[in-house]
């Protein structure tokens, strides 16, 4: 199953998203206002794509592309690729943590 999520918002509470396969976020935006967390068994597309959380966030994902896109993070920014095999591509895009 895969998630292509347009905007999915939450001001204050958790965000999290677990899918059985892909998280496809192209040109979308998902934002959490408190803690965010993105597990996907296969990747996460985030290509052109913002990914924003107020406080921490987490992504573990085979692969990640965030190309022309943005992941940030108002405090600890956590992304695992390796436990699951995979890399990451970030050609032109931004990935922060504050």
């Amino acid at each position: 199953m895969s998630r292509s999520p347009q905007h999915r918002t939450s001001q204050n509470f958790a965000t999290a998203i677990t899918a059985q396969d892909a998280i496809r976020n192209r040109a979308g935006t998902i934002e959490a206002g408190s803690n965010a967390s993105l597990i996907a068994s296969t990747g996460l597309d985030n290509d052109a794509g913002r990914i924003v959380s107020n406080n921490s966030l987490a992504i573990a994902a085979h692969a990640l592309t965030n190309k022309a896109a943005l992941i940030s993070a108002g405090a600890n920014l956590s992304i695992d690729t390796k436990t699951l095999g995979g890399a990451i591509a970030n050609q032109a895009g931004q990935i922060q943590a504050s």
